[in-house]
């Protein structure tokens, strides 16, 4: 008797088993695709850097000024702001209204 108790336990835990291994499956799969056609379509496309002189207004800093011109083709938000520093010979984040900065912006084409 326990000997057909633990076989059906263990045709109980058969359809569990399988579920579980099908949507383990399906989530792989979606992965492994969506990670293609992500691939596929940055190899579509080149990214161009230009350049614009940009006339400090007042109340602007290097970030508010980097979140108007930033996108992930940027690098992080930290790493542009340091690029606009390192462009424009900025030591540290101080700027002034009427100056004018260098400000790299990256589009796909």
């Amino acid at each position: 008797m326990k000997g057909r108790n633990r076989r059906d336990a263990e045709q109980a835990k058969r359809p569990f088993t399988v579920i579980t291994l099908s949507i383990l499956v399906a989530i792989f799969s979606v992965y492994l695709i969506s990670h293609a056609f992500i691939s596929k379509a940055s190899e579509q496309y080149e990214v161009e850097k230009y350049y614009k002189s940009y006339e400090v207004q007042s109340g602007d800093n290097l970030w508010s000024i980097a979140s108007n011109y930033y996108n992930v083709e940027c690098g992080t938000t930290t790493e542009y702001v340091n690029e606009i520093k390192s462009m424009n010979h900025l030591e540290d984040d101080t700027i002034h209204s009427g100056e004018h900065i260098v400000i790299p912006y990256y589009v796909l084409q």
